[in-house]
């Protein structure tokens, strides 16, 4: 098996991904193209471009789709990418998270789409939400971090 993130030499651009990403893809999802698969724009992004790729062939099946993530312009001053992508990865090994970072590209990262909503802040108080929240974060600060590992934020921040 391969090892993951798969890394491609490709820079993305929200104006031509529809064209460019099938390239980038094609390691792990090599019968996709612009005519079985639809682009859709996640708006939640603060200061990064978020997209969901899915396979039209399978509409009541998400289970192959992917998000793709191309960082804001400079975010890397603030934040270290490939911490924030070997993290990902320990975090899934953990079971804390389900994606899995599948490509690193120049400028993003693609990775593993769970279908779902998102929580608001209202949600977080709810009684049947809450234990879950609380859970969940209490597993990912169990997990044993490398001594010699940084923040994802540069420390300049602190």
């Amino acid at each position: 098996m391969r090892s993951l993130p798969i890394v491609q030499n490709a820079t993305l651009s929200a104006a031509t991904i529809s064209t460019e990403i099938f390239a980038v893809i094609a390691p792990i999802r090599p019968d996709w193209n612009s005519s079985n698969t639809r682009l859709v724009t996640f708006p939640e992004g603060l200061t990064n471009t978020m997209m969901g790729l899915f396979d039209n062939r399978t509409p009541n099946d998400e289970s192959q789709a992917l998000v793709i993530k191309i960082f804001g312009a400079q975010t890397e001053l603030f934040m270290n990418r490939q911490i924030e992508i070997e993290a990902m990865g320990t975090l899934a090994e953990h079971g804390v998270i389900a994606q899995r970072c599948l490509i690193q590209f120049n400028n993003g990262i693609i990775y593993e789409y769970v279908p779902g909503i998102p929580c608001l802040p209202s949600d977080l108080i709810k009684e049947h939400i809450a234990p879950l929240v609380a859970a969940k974060m209490g597993h990912m600060h169990s997990i044993p971090m490398e001594q010699n590992k940084q923040p994802f934020i540069v420390t300049l921040l602190q």
